[in-house]
Order: structure tokens, then C-alpha cells, then sequence
């Protein structure tokens, strides 16, 4: 999973969810939403980069498309259970089968 983000940010094919000036409205609208004194805490979670299922994505796109079917027929499926992994690990500190 950490070897899958440093890869797909050594390779820098990341690409911003938003573009620059509608992501700083954005994250204004929602920070005015927010109390003062949390701002700034909320301002440092507020990111405009792609997640662990985008990279699994972008990385398994990156290669030919016959390869990559025969390796991961579901590669959404595999994005999901691998980014489900990744959190259960952080927050559990362990990861569940199924």
C-alpha cells in the first residue's frame, strides 16, 4: 500500500482533483463554515490530492491494459480492498479478511 503511494508519486503522474483556483474556493466556502479557533487545523486536512484509490487507479492504468486484466481482472475491486486494508491498518492496527 505505502510502496503503491511512492511509486505513483515517483513516477509524478499525479494529477489535482480540482483545479487550483476552484479547489482555493472551495476550501475557503468550507473553512468560513468552520469556527475560528479550528481553522487552521482544518485547513492543514483540506487537500487537493489524490487519494489511495486514485493512485491505485492511475498505476494500474499505466501499463497495457492486456497485462493488466490477466494480473487483476477487477482492478476497482482491488483498489477498494486495497485502500479498505491501508485504513484498517492506520486506524485498527490490523486488517480484516473478506
Amino acid at each position: 500500500m505505502g510502496a503503491a503511494e511512492v511509486l505513483h508519486r515517483g513516477l509524478r503522474i499525479d494529477e489535482k482533483p480540482f483545479p487550483k483556483a476552484e479547489f482555493k474556493e472551495m476550501r475557503e466556502a468550507m473553512l468560513a463554515q468552520v469556527p475560528e479557533e479550528q481553522r487552521d487545523r482544518f485547513r492543514g486536512a483540506i487537500r487537493n490530492d489524490p487519494t489511495l484509490r486514485d493512485r491505485l487507479h492511475a498505476l494500474a492504468e499505466r501499463p497495457d491494459q492486456e497485462a493488466i486484466a490477466l494480473l487483476m481482472p477487477d482492478f476497482g475491486h482491488w483498489a477498494r480492498r486495497t485502500t479498505r486494508a491501508r485504513n484498517d491498518l492506520a486506524l485498527e492496527g490490523r486488517t480484516y479478511g473478506g
